[in-house]
């Protein structure tokens, strides 16, 4: 209230000096009249003492409203150079021409979903060609979305390996050691080894031949030069046992999920496995070498190396604990032990005798240079010395409870004459 009262007071006495002057401008011509004297009463605020009269207020200059029209653009180096402009990071302007970039691309792929959406007359053949069609333009749109963000923003990755960083545990795991940019970066190529190994699927229909997996073999060998370039050689190594970690084995340690009880594996342990798993057996091998009899050889003698030398990295009850995981072909053998009550050792013995027995009759079996009653006489004869080999280990007990499990069938197969 007495706030209100001085600011009426400050206009009024405002207002009527506005106006004196205003009659003496009117008047300075005529002669001064004689001075009156009248006696002015001074106004005091009731509240208590005076106060000086505020300055008069100018009214505000109002801003032009700012729209977020006026920055955005459908020329995206103008986009950026407005944001630029407004004083936006960096990074700011990368997400959101990131963004802008993936729903725009992602529109698109859409549109051609729609273009190709299979009809319900349409045979599996047509279906598969569709399929196909879609998926090379799903492959075209990709990279020159990537063309693009290279070009506006000198990026090697887009959104969709932003968002696999972001969401994927397993590239979290892999990656997460790495400075802030580069796991984006290694995940942008690893998804375009990809887009080119499944271009290969397409195009083979299905059927792939020496020379399609000769060609996925090479693409790989590309990415391992690139990611070379990108990390550092420690960075490269690290990086190879942690992915191979995460797609070896369902668990580790450091590498995340859960390891066996009777494993107990020590960080170094743990990396020394998967470094021999990778080294001699691993699962990309299947994709980038062609199944030959070579290949065949090759991997069973890795196959054994790798478990050669686990078994003395672990020790028998340890390795007998990894192969369960590993095999399921052990599990039977593992079961008996615990019901005949013998040795991990045992176990593991009886356990080797059944694989060399399988790869003999596979080995057999494959061969067409031997007649059909050639193989079958070397296959029985095979039978019978894993029978006389697994007595031996088990003992007469242990072998007739074996022998009446499924999984030991192909040892008592009668060979059909």
């Amino acid at each position: 209230m007495k706030a209100r009262f001085i600011l009426a007071l400050s206009l009024g006495l405002n207002f009527g000096l506005l106006g004196w002057l205003g009659l003496q401008l009117n008047h300075r011509s005529k002669p001064p009249p004689d001075p009156v004297f009248k006696a002015v009463t001074r106004i005091v605020s009731p509240a208590g003492p005076e106060h000086p009269m505020p300055p008069a207020v100018s009214a505000p200059v109002r801003r032009p409203e700012f729209r977020w029209s006026q920055i955005e653009s459908a020329d995206y180096p103008a986009y950026i150079a407005n944001l630029r402009a407004i004083g936006a990071p960096e990074k700011t302007i990368r997400d959101i021409i990131l963004a802008d970039v993936e729903k725009l691309y992602q529109s698109r792929l859409e549109a051609s979903r729609q273009t190709n959406n299979g009809q319900f007359w349409q045979t599996v053949e047509q279906r598969e060609k569709t399929r196909r069609e879609l998926n090379r333009r799903e492959r075209e749109l990709s990279r020159e979305k990537r063309a693009l963000i290279k070009t506006l923003l000198g990026l090697d990755y887009d959104q969709a390996a932003l968002e696999a960083w972001w969401d994927e545990r397993d590239f979290g795991l892999g990656l997460s050691f790495l400075p802030e940019s580069k796991p984006v970066e290694v995940i942008a190529t690893l998804n375009r080894f990809g887009e080119e190994d499944n271009e290969i699927d397409d195009r083979a229909g299905g059927i792939l031949t020496p020379e399609d997996v000769a060609s996925k073999k090479s693409i790989f060998n590309q990415v391992l030069a690139e990611l070379g370039q990108q990390l550092t050689p420690a960075e490269l190594e690290e990086a190879e046992l942690r992915l191979a970690g995460a797609m070896l084995f369902g668990f580790g340690g450091e590498f995340g999920g859960e390891q066996p009880a009777e494993l107990k594996l020590t960080g170094t342990e743990l990396r020394e496995l998967i470094r021999l798993k990778w080294q001699w057996d691993s699962p990309l091998d299947e994709e980038l070498e062609w199944p030959d009899d070579a290949f065949e050889h090759k991997r069973r003698r890795g196959q054994e190396q790798v478990e050669t030398s686990v078994r003395k990295l672990l020790g028998d009850d340890r390795f007998a604990a990894f192969l369960l995981h590993e095999d399921s072909e052990f599990q039977p053998i593992h079961e008996l032990a615990e019901r005949q009550n013998l040795s991990n050792s045992v176990a593991l013995q009886a356990y080797q005798i059944m694989k060399a027995t399988t790869d003999e009759i596979t080995r057999v079996r494959r061969d067409r240079t031997l007649s059909a009653s050639t193989r079958r006489a070397q296959m029985e004869e095979i039978r019978q010395s894993a029978k006389q080999a697994l007595r031996q280990t088990l003992g007469e007990s242990a072998l007739t409870d074996y022998l009446e499990q499924d999984p030991a069938r192909w040892v008592v197969t009668p060979v059909k004459r």
